[in-house]
């Protein structure tokens, strides 16, 4: 009766971090535990009568879709995943700020009907659409965010930053840290060339730099 307002089809309600309200629903997020905790984005709730849903689209984090209650009909293109341009391209316009593919730029391949306790997993910018099919479908979407890696190396930085640590470039710290065996020597080293090195100074380490700093995972 709430939502009578909004009438009849053509709608959805969605609400995210759901967990930060409910708490009972933290057993969910714990069934997940084999993925990384960092990675975890939310759980947002989505209601919608027959035949409504948001439109096809894509999601840049992987996603396990629970349904909660009633019905719901999933469409996938299986095998294709969308780069940012591509989607970009492939966009209706006028969507009110949702990211919804047009009808045809989105050519299901497979369909499922999932029911109350049932889950599909959708991996990082698969195309898909999903729609309610009974009035009271509800579907728990949890999921994870797929940080690219410039965005892993920036939040490492700023981590070091903030501890106030340091650069080391040496290659001999850089194997006592990850434990690495001494590289062997080279053809002018085992006949007693020399030649720089590490006690030279004048040359690369050989295994690169490290990025450590005081409090830092590992230092």
């Amino acid at each position: 009766e709430e939502f009578s307002r909004f009438g009849e089809t053509d709608w959805s309600l969605l609400v995210n971090d759901l967990e930060r309200e409910v708490p009972e629903l933290h057993a969910l997020v714990e069934a997940f535990d084999f993925v990384p905790t960092w990675r975890h984005d939310d759980v947002m709730a989505s209601f919608a009568p027959p035949g409504a849903g948001i439109g096809a689209h894509v999601d840049s984090y992987d996603v396990f879709l629970v349904q909660g209650s009633g019905e719901r009909v999933w469409e996938v293109v299986a095998g294709a995943r969308l780069g940012k341009r591509e989607e970009e391209e492939a966009l209706l316009g006028g969507g009110g700020g949702l990211r919804v593919l047009r009808d045809g730029a989105f050519q299901a391949t497979h369909s499922w009907t999932l029911e109350a306790g049932d889950m599909l997993y959708l991996p990082p910018r698969v195309p898909h659409r999903g729609r309610s099919a009974s009035a009271d479908c509800t579907t728990l979407s949890v999921g994870f965010r797929l940080p690219s890696v410039r965005e892993l190396v920036g939040r490492f930085a700023d981590h070091v930053c903030a501890e106030g640590g340091q650069v080391e470039a040496s290659g001999k710290m850089l194997r006592h840290k990850l434990r690495l065996p001494a590289p062997s020597p080279g053809p002018r080293e085992a006949a007693g060339g020399g030649g720089g090195g590490e006690a030279g100074g004048n040359s690369a380490p050989s295994n690169g730099g490290l990025i450590s700093g005081r409090g830092a995972p590992g230092a």
